[in-house]
Parts: C-alpha cells; sequence; structure tokens
C-alpha cells in the first residue's frame, strides 16, 4: 500500500511538474505569496491531538521513514532496543498556498516531511535513540520574509506552541526518565532553542540532556543558554552542536548580519570542534543526496563518500571547501549559487550518525547506575 501511495504521488508530481513550465508565473507567484491580511485574522488549521498517533510523523514501535537506512551500509536500525530517545523537531516543509501555518493534512506538506525530511535527516539517529517527531502546524517558507513582522512572530509562536504541545506529551506519557538527544533542523532549530532554554536549562530535565543538534538556524556566540555550552570535543554531553552551511567565497550576511550579530555559533561536524581547523573532504565517511528513488524500496540512496571538506570561518559559518562532483547536490534547492542550507545535515550523515552514537555511549558509561 505505501508503494503504489508513493508511485501516483510521483506519477501525479511529474503531471504537475509539466504543469510547472505551462503556468511557471502563476506557480510562483503562489510559491511566494503572503496572506493579505495579518495572523489574528486569517483562519488557522485544526489543532493536533498528540494522543492521536497519526500526529506524529515517527514514533519508535511504527513502520515509517525515520527507520530507514542507505542502501549498501551495515547501519542497523537500532531503535527497538535503544536505551536513548531523539525528539525530532523538522524543518520548514511548507511552500506553496496562501495561509501562515501548515496544516497536519496538508498534503504536500505531509509528503515532505515523511518523504524528504525524515529519512534524511531523522534516520541518521535511528542507530542511536527511539526516534520521536511530531507534526506540527509549522510556519510557511515565504512568511519568513513578509513585511508583517508581528504576524510573523505570531505565526512562529504558533507553531511552537504545537512542538511545545508535542514535548510535554512526549515526556508524560513515554519518556520515562530516559535519556534525550535534541534534533532540528532550519525552523525547527527556532522551536528546540525554545524548547531546551523553557525546560532543560538550568532545570533538572538538564540531566536527562546527551546533546542537542540544533543545526541550520543561527545561535549567537555568545553564553545564550545560562547552563548548556557549545559542544568542544566530540564525546562532551550536555551540550549542543550548531552549523550553517555556505560554500567558500558565499554571503554569510542571511545568517550572521541580517540578525545584527558579528559571529555566530559553529561546531564542524566532521570533527566536532569549534575551532577553525579545515577538514578536507577525504575525512568525509558519508553523504545523502537530496533526490532519492529509495522511496520506492523505503531505503535512502547510498552514501556518497568524501562529497565535501568543511571549516568554521571566524564569522561562524560552516564553509564547504568545494561544490559537490557528484549529482544530487544543486545549492539551487536553496537561493541558488552558494547556500546549502538544504545539506546541512545530508552532507554529513554517516559522522552525524557515529557522533550521536559516541555521545550517547559516553552519556550512559557515565550515568550507570551503582
Amino acid at each position: 500500500m505505501m508503494k503504489k501511495f508513493v508511485i501516483a504521488l510521483l506519477v501525479f508530481g511529474l503531471v504537475g511538474l509539466g504543469g510547472f513550465f505551462w503556468l511557471r508565473p502563476a506557480v510562483i507567484a503562489w510559491m511566494t505569496s503572503v496572506p493579505e491580511t495579518a495572523f489574528d485574522d486569517t483562519p488557522v488549521p485544526a489543532a493536533p491531538d498528540y494522543a492521536n498517533e497519526d500526529h506524529w510523523a515517527a514514533l519508535p514501535w511504527r513502520n515509517d521513514s525515520a527507520d530507514w537506512l542507505p542502501r549498501g551500509s551495515s547501519y542497523i536500525d537500532q531503535q527497538a532496543s535503544a536505551d536513548v530517545d531523539v525528539f525530532f523537531v523538522y524543518p520548514t516543509a511548507a511552500f506553496y498556498g496562501d495561509y501562515w501555518v501548515a496544516g497536519l493534512d496538508n498534503l504536500l506538506h505531509r509528503f515532505a516531511v515523511d518523504f524528504g525530511i525524515l529519512p534524511q535527516h531523522a534516520s541518521a539517529f535511528n542507530g542511536v535513540g527511539k526516534i520521536y517527531a511530531p507534526r506540527y502546524r509549522s510556519v510557511r517558507m515565504p512568511i519568513w520574509w513578509a513585511d508583517d513582522r508581528d504576524s510573523v512572530k505570531k505565526a512562529t509562536d504558533f507553531a511552537y506552541a504545537d512542538v511545545r504541545q508535542a514535548f510535554e506529551h512526549y515526556m508524560k506519557h513515554w519518556n520515562k526518565g530516559r535519556p534525550l538527544i535534541i534534533v532540528s533542523h532550519s525552523q525547527g532549530t527556532l522551536h528546540t532553542i525554545r524548547l531546551l532554554r523553557e525546560y532543560f536549562d538550568g532545570k533538572p530535565l538538564q540531566k536527562q540532556l546527551v546533546a542537542g543538534y540544533l543545526v541550520g538556524n543561527t545561535i549567537p556566540d555568545m553564553p545564550w543558554f545560562n547552563h548548556i555550552p557549545l559542544c568542544a570535543e566530540a564525546e562532551q554531553t550536555g551540550c549542543y552542536v550548531t552549523w550553517n552551511t555556505i560554500l567558500e567565497g558565499g554571503d554569510p550576511y542571511h545568517w550572521v548580519q541580517e540578525k545584527g550579530l558579528d559571529k555566530i555559533d559553529c561546531v564542524n561536524p566532521l570533527s566536532w570542534k569549534a575551532d577553525q581547523r579545515a577538514v578536507d573532504k577525504t575525512e568525509n565517511t558519508g553523504s545523502i543526496p537530496m533526490v532519492s528513488y529509495g522511496i520506492l524500496f523505503e531505503t535512502l540512496e547510498p552514501m556518497d563518500v568524501g562529497v565535501v571538506g568543511a571549516r568554521c570561518g571566524p564569522e561562524g559559518i560552516l564553509w564547504i571547501r568545494n561544490r559537490p562532483e557528484v549529482p544530487g547536490y544543486s545549492s539551487a534547492l536553496f537561493g541558488g549559487g552558494t547556500h546549502y542550507h538544504t545539506y546541512d545535515i545530508n552532507f554529513f550523515y554517516d559522522s552525524i550518525r557515529q557522533n550521536a552514537i559516541k555521545r550517547a555511549g559516553v552519556f550512559m558509561a557515565n550515568h550507570k547506575q551503582p
């Protein structure tokens, strides 16, 4: 049934792609439109009920795309026996329409999450933890550049309220004192920063924090949390890592100066250090291409080795030293040119997977019951 559904969607997508070229101006206008009414005056989608499993994109006891593995790898999905939990908050995945936030029943949104983001992002953690990924009414992509900044803030707060509610449901019903890894990308990181501040920073729950992988958004280079440090070593726990990926020579304005900053946090996902040492692409043990035909077989594409090297620059951008020489890594998917935002996790998939396993192992060893 799953494969038939995916094939039908692929056929629909190909037909839609043809229509795009005929109706390109209208489609682009639809993709970039912002509601004419303020957020407070615009109807919002129905609220999630996190007791309903359909309102979760991934759950550890369910067959979903967070379980997928790269073809040809020796990876094993360890969720059934894992001692650690992973709470994953996905990035912006809604582009089309004329609304502030996407409903949970938005088919294009669900397709992007279930067959793009979950397998290529969340699955990097199925070797270490049980993955919980709530669906939430996320802010649509063009909204971030809307002139009505008050409505943008309200839409963001609205989306965070869903993430917060999902986390509280998870803690009440499923966590049971287990160690926890927080993972997010882009818009998801806006929400997990708030989540860490509200529930972990200097709170009893901080004792359960293995690490936060808060990728693809700006965290200023200052003590952003009172008690949760930036990770400085590959085996450090109770800390967070973050980075934003741009090709050498690109413009960091969006992530740094636009936020009124001179420097932001950066941990190199190839060395797991916050220094400026460059790591050559020969040390990158596995990347996942963005376009995956593996959705027909419920697997990821095989990993590519040595795709990019990286270094953290003095302003806190993760600079990649070369354009990928293999297909499946086009920067045109986000802004074109030099920004590789959509590959913040894909580029470093194997390194992230191995690092999460390492940090969890250290955490468990340091928290053995007497």
